[in-house]
């Protein structure tokens, strides 16, 4: 068959028809996978962000919760001991309610983690003459919520004097008669590489007690 058509003019080979059809093929191909990486870039945008977004609550909590932790006297009479409660995998301490909640002016907090759930905070009211965290493991009084689902593991450290030693960093912060002066948190996250979380707890918060008439005191540094 002749290449030229009717009216003088040259048509497409079936050579020329096949690599046009091959290079339209390749085309499309990729056209969809562009597709595909933009929608998987896209993805994993929004999860980093989700993931961001987690940790900038994680933050903001503790430097705002923990970092104005509440002295108060939990020992017997004679025998202080600080209302907190930290060893490397979790912490306990006392936080005010914000003045728009009704019912217990001081909250028990906890923060942990787990590997199927990542970072979690506990939240219960305490009582004014509870004197120690019994309530965070009642679990019809504590409200359990996740603060970073993606962490992996999760490691406590807690700078202070403890006794008569120096200032240091402890892997236990329990029975002591002080708040430590700044607890730090590492985080293993599953796709961000991250910088610990150091909280300054400010020491100057007096030491709370039932009568609104008694003397408030606050424990040396």
């Amino acid at each position: 068959m002749s290449p030229h058509g009717a009216g003088g003019e040259r048509g497409f080979t079936l050579v020329e028809m096949v690599v046009a059809l091959v290079l339209l093929g390749l085309v499309m191909a990729l056209i969809g996978a562009g597709a595909r990486v933009l929608r998987g870039t896209g993805d994993r945008l929004t999860e980093r962000g989700d993931s961001l977004a987690d940790l900038a609550l994680f933050s903001t909590l503790v430097q705002e919760r923990l970092g104005d932790a509440v002295q108060l006297d939990f020992g017997p009479a004679g025998l202080p001991v600080a209302a907190f409660d930290g060893n490397a995998a979790r912490v306990r301490f006392l936080t005010l309610a914000p003045d728009f909640q009704p019912g217990a002016p001081l909250l028990a907090m906890e923060i942990g983690s787990e590997p199927e759930t990542g970072i979690w905070l506990g939240l219960a009211p305490l009582a004014a003459d509870q004197k120690d965290f019994a309530v965070l493991d009642d679990a019809g009084l504590t409200e359990r919520r996740v603060l970073v689902a993606d962490a992996t593991s999760l490691r406590i450290s807690y700078f202070g004097r403890q006794a008569d030693a120096d200032p240091a960093w402890h892997e236990v912060w329990q029975d002591e008669e002080r708040l430590p002066r700044a607890v730090r948190f590492d985080l293993d996250h599953a796709r961000l590489a991250l910088p610990p979380v150091i909280v300054a707890v400010r020491q100057q918060v007096a030491t709370l007690c039932a009568s609104a008439v008694a003397e408030l005191v606050c424990p040396e540094p």
